[in-house]
């Protein structure tokens, strides 16, 4: 009982409960709040289409470009739509090529090809197979329309050369069109781009981005307290200094560990590996660089802080959801943490495709930013704590 009560004097003890608490409250007002109405954004996602058939073609584009339940755009050739897809300006890409109305009119089958890049979150990919099913369906619908509208009378009157023989020929069309529409002539062909085997595969980014900022999250905690003890037996200035000299090993070495698990369990990457350690150091470095700088401004509280963060960055980062399916409010949060470009990195890594060379810009300016704010807050505390010393004097 003695030990119970000695527990309960300590200060550790209720600031453990009240970051368990913390937790709890935190993730659930972030991520409820975060992924409340995803799918009723659905219209936000953004489809290519391209047609290269002048003739059914045109009309299923103008159809499918009238389309509510997403965005679309029209574009010129399938290059152009690809290069899109690539740079994720859009999620799918629509393509009837120019032998559609032939294969229809001949064999009553025609094909469109649904190219879907595989470098985004699961849900965001198998939301984009249940459209493009959906558009097959109504291209399907609009092939019907089509082909009684104007195909069907073209054909009767160049085919009759007796006007009386006009109907007959017409009903005997309809009758064959109508059996072929039953059977869907229609097909849909969805082409993966970047693919890979394996739903773990598609986690690793989430779990490399949760796993190096609660990483990053405990270092700068623990050299919080570290600091708070050998406070007056040096300068704020040299302990911040030194505390970037160990952020940087600590970064240099998770990177080495990260690559070494990831060869353990065999996990392909498409890029270099020095590329690929780089990465991984200035990523967890930014962590680090973020995580500390609320800790140097609020002490202990400032974990709260991180807290917050960490759920912010795995609600926004895109790895379990697509952050065009997130509202405007939490994608522009995003926008300004490490995590998102981290996820973005590493599906370029992991699939190909994308751009890390962006992705590290955009870490490598967060974390610049985050270590002028500290460093400046810092320098603020030296100068306040000469002053002091001086008027003490």
């Amino acid at each position: 009982m003695n030990t119970l009560k000695q527990f309960l004097q300590k200060r550790e003890t209720y600031l453990g409960l009240a970051a368990a608490i913390a937790f709890q409250i935190i993730f659930f007002i972030v991520w409820l709040t975060a992924y409340d109405g995803v799918y009723d954004r659905v219209d936000q996602i953004e489809v290519a289409i391209v047609t290269e058939d002048e003739q059914i073609g045109a009309a299923v584009k103008k159809t499918l470009l009238e389309t509510d339940v997403v965005q679309t755009q029209a574009y010129e050739s399938l290059k152009e739509a690809k290069q899109a897809l690539e740079r994720h300006e859009v999620e799918m890409v629509v393509h009837i090529d120019n032998y559609f109305t032939d294969q229809l009119l001949t064999v009553q089958h025609g094909v469109v090809d649904y190219y879907i890049n595989q470098t985004n979150p699961t849900l965001l990919r198998q939301m984009m197979e249940g459209i493009a099913g959906e558009m097959t369906e109504r291209i399907d619908r609009e092939v019907f329309l089509h082909i009684n509208q104007a195909v069907l009378p073209e054909q009767v009157m160049t085919q009759a050369d007796i006007p009386a023989q006009a109907q007959p020929m017409a009903d005997e069309l309809v009758i064959n069109i109508t059996e072929n529409m039953i059977q869907h002539p229609v097909e849909g062909n969805v082409i993966k781009v970047h693919d890979r085997d394996g739903f773990a595969i598609s986690m690793i980014p989430l779990l490399i981005v949760l796993a190096s900022f609660i990483g990053a999250m405990l270092i700068s905690q623990h050299l919080q307290l570290a600091e708070g003890k050998l406070t007056g037996k040096h300068s704020v200035m040299s302990s911040f200094l030194a505390r970037q000299v160990i952020n940087l090993v600590a970064a240099a070495m998770i990177a080495c560990l990260t690559i070494g698990l990831l060869s353990v369990f065999h996990v392909e990457i498409n890029k270099s590996l020095l590329s690929l350690w780089g990465f991984q150091m200035l990523l967890f470095y930014s962590f680090l660089a973020v995580s500390q700088l609320f800790v140097i401004l609020f002490g202990n509280i400032g974990m709260v802080v991180n807290i917050v963060l960490t759920a912010l960055q795995l609600a926004t980062s895109g790895a379990l959801v697509p952050r065009v399916l997130l509202s405007t409010t939490y994608q522009h949060i995003g926008d300004y943490l490490p995590a998102t470009y981290g996820v973005n990195g590493y599906f370029a890594f992991i699939y190909g495709g994308g751009s890390v060379q962006g992705a590290m810009n955009d870490v490598a300016l967060i974390t610049g930013g985050a270590l002028f704010i500290a460093a400046v807050v810092v320098l603020c505390k030296y100068r306040l704590t000469k002053r002091r010393r001086e008027l003490t004097e």
